[in-house]
């Protein structure tokens, strides 16, 4: 065994004879007689993650997400490499047939979900080892299986290739060169498709099929700043006499003062940590699978290549030990803004039931305590604050100093009753999209 690690205060390690043994003596570990060498590779990573030729038993590969241009086929291609027996002759179908994809083996460890990874990989090889035709022809249906409004599925033969293709001709979906025209693309959105009668009832296969080649059109970028737009004020409605009216009953100037009792907040945070905090024990998943076999280009695409084999979840009994220190108090002070006296005081109030939960999972923890804290911290400023109303007053320029921008389907819409000519909102989730709703639809009628 060698340890290519330098240890503290030596200034020499065993990893330079272990580099000149693989990379300049590498003939030494194919050779099976231990008298020459007797290290031996069970499994190449890390070092060897590009590709090495040796007779290794494993082969492992660690990808990492990134925005990277490299392609997955082009990360895992790098990391597999066919092995060499020991006269260096490289284990390739000429000479073990079909036990190639048996003895050259890749094991992939992705730092994003299995379904992920094996999602994105397929797709890629789907549009690596195929193109698209660009043109229709009969040879695109032939051998295609169809079915019919009951469920029958036939087999396109040769001569009913041919019919859809004088058919689609005849009704000018096609040029002379098989080119898709602007005809298809409007029956097809109007749903008056027309088709040989022979598969008349299969329409919608025969649109899939259709709609498999390469359409440039479908290819066109999107202008992202065609839907942009920035609020213009509207004077007429700004010159109304009852926006007038009501501008003048809320443009005060106004500050206020938040006062409350800090046990008092102390002991609603007590009693808010003791009933609703509560954390997850950790535990992993791990999730595995192989691509075997190709069978076809739509296998790849749908992800059917890929086969997974097995998913197990495993329980991790993991606790806070001297190896990781966490500032617990110090954290929590920085996600609520209270004193560290105030959150002592918080953390040995709770049960002792309910602090244990810690060690099984601190980052949980800390993260739903500060948010169960800051609810009750919230609560008591609403109940606690005071406005006093000052002398000064907001003038109407504050509509129009500053420039709003925004983008319509997303946080923008046009507006008919309102100050600007848009109204610029922040996108909900679905569960409070009415209300966000309600809001817009009173400021449109103020």
């Amino acid at each position: 065994m060698i340890n290519s690690k330098v240890a503290r205060k030596e200034t020499t390690s065993d990893g330079i004879d272990a580099y000149d043994l693989i990379m300049k003596n590498k003939e030494l570990l194919l050779d099976r007689a231990p008298k020459k060498s007797p290290v031996r590779f069970i499994f190449s990573h890390s070092a060897l993650r590009e590709g090495w030729d040796n007779p290794n038993v494993f082969q492992i590969c660690t990808l990492k997400q990134s925005s990277s241009d490299v392609r997955k086929r082009q990360e895992v291609g790098r990391g597999l490499r066919l092995c060499v027996n020991q006269d260096g002759e490289r284990m390739d179908t000429n000479v073990l047939g079909n036990d190639v994809h048996n003895v050259n083996v890749l094991t992939v460890i992705a730092s994003e979900s299995y379904d992920s990874f094996a999602k994105g990989l397929q797709t890629e090889i789907a549009d690596a080892v195929a193109s698209r035709p660009r043109a229709v022809t009969a040879d695109l249906f032939i051998g295609r299986v169809i079915k019919d409004a009951t469920g029958n599925e036939q087999v396109i033969d040769s001569d009913t290739a041919h019919a859809i293709w004088f058919d689609m001709a005849v009704n000018r979906y096609i040029d002379k060169k098989g080119v898709l025209n602007d005809k298809y693309y409007e029956d097809k959105n109007n749903g008056q498709m027309k088709f040989a009668e022979e598969v008349a009832d299969s329409a919608s296969d025969i649109i899939d099929i259709i709609d498999s080649i390469y359409d440039e059109r479908a290819m066109q970028p999107e202008d992202a700043r065609s839907n942009n737009v920035e609020l213009m004020v509207d004077e007429e409605n700004l010159a109304m006499p009852e926006f007038k009216n009501l501008w003048s009953r809320i443009n005060a100037k106004s500050v206020y003062v938040v006062d409350f009792d800090t046990e008092e907040l102390i002991r609603k945070s007590i009693a808010a940590l003791d009933k609703k905090l509560r954390v997850s024990k950790l535990y992993f998943r791990v999730e595995t699978g192989a691509m075997d076999e190709i069978k076809s280009k739509e296998d790849l695409y749908s992800g059917a290549s890929f086969v997974k084999e097995k998913e197990n979840s495993y329980g991790a009994t993991i606790t806070v030990n001297s190896n990781v220190k966490y500032d617990l108090v110090g954290k929590l002070v920085e996600e609520t803004g209270l004193t560290r006296k105030a959150i002592i005081a918080i953390l040995t109030g709770i049960k002792p039931a309910v602090f244990d939960q810690f060690k099984n999972n601190p980052e949980e923890f800390i993260v739903k305590a500060a948010s169960l804290i800051n609810v009750e911290k919230a609560t008591a400023i609403i109940e606690h604050i005071t406005y006093n109303i000052m002398d000064e007053s907001y003038d109407t320029d504050i509509f129009t100093d500053v420039t709003i921008k925004g983008k319509l389907g997303v946080n923008a819409m046009k507006a008919n009753k309102h100050l600007y000519d848009h109204i610029v909102y922040t996108p909900q989730t679905s569960g409070s999209s009415q209300w966000s709703w309600m809001q817009i639809q009173m400021l449109s009628c103020m």
